[in-house]
């Protein structure tokens, strides 16, 4: 028989353990997302490299993660909320609400589908990077419109995005996958609101609730 003080030692290790389930697997989550992202890379169009890397790397980010944390979600579901009742049936209303709480609303809304680029463009046509960005020395000056064409950009020393289609610059997609990973997906702070945040939330919440029962 389990004492009050021992009911809420049990409840405090509850939530310890489950908060540490949804660091581990949003961790070990954003290491998969970031080898799937690097994994496409090489497929990436010039103009999702050169101009629109988040387009390219958040659906594939946000893609990845929640097909990692879904069983995250469903044990905490399953087993999270009815572990609950076991350590007290006071706790049933507290185990019910938990079990209902639905944590994909939580996950940032997933893209319907992720549009696939070509892995070369024209960089000179209108739906290849004609807004061609320049490089010159080592600046990057991004927006030029070439109007006069391959010809005279070339006389002009200017060197266009096929001139500069480098597995070097791809890292700007895999940037823009980690920077998503930080702002969306990963951080304790539950100001900046990630998922992992939410997550967390939701167990301390439960957790507050058990110990107002007991």
């Amino acid at each position: 028989m389990l004492f009050d003080y021992d009911r809420r030692l049990v409840v405090a290790s509850w939530r310890d353990e489950w908060l540490l389930q949804i660091w581990e697997a949003v961790s070990a989550a954003a290491q998969q997302a970031r080898v799937d992202l690097e994994r496409e890379l090489p497929n990436a169009g010039l103009w999702s490299v050169y101009a629109n890397q988040n387009a390219f790397a958040f659906p594939r980010i946000d893609q990845s993660m929640r097909r990692s944390l879904r069983p995250l979600i469903e044990r905490i579901r399953v087993l999270a909320a009815p572990s609950l009742q076991v350590i007290d049936p006071a706790l049933n209303d507290v185990s019910v609400a938990l079990w209902e709480t639905d944590l994909e609303r939580l996950l940032p809304d997933e893209t319907a589908e992720i549009a696939q680029t070509p892995a070369v463009d024209d960089p000179f046509s209108p739906a290849g990077v004609a807004v061609a960005k320049t490089v010159i020395g080592s600046a990057v000056t991004i927006g030029a419109r070439l109007a006069l064409g391959p010809p005279a950009a070339i006389a002009m020393g200017v060197h266009t995005l096929a001139d500069v289609a480098s597995p070097a610059f791809r890292h700007w997609l895999l940037d823009a996958g980690v920077r998503r990973l930080s702002e969306v997906w990963i951080g304790g702070e539950p100001a900046v609101q990630t998922v992992t945040a939410k997550l967390s939330a939701v167990i301390d919440e439960t957790f507050f609730k058990a110990r107002e029962v007991l």
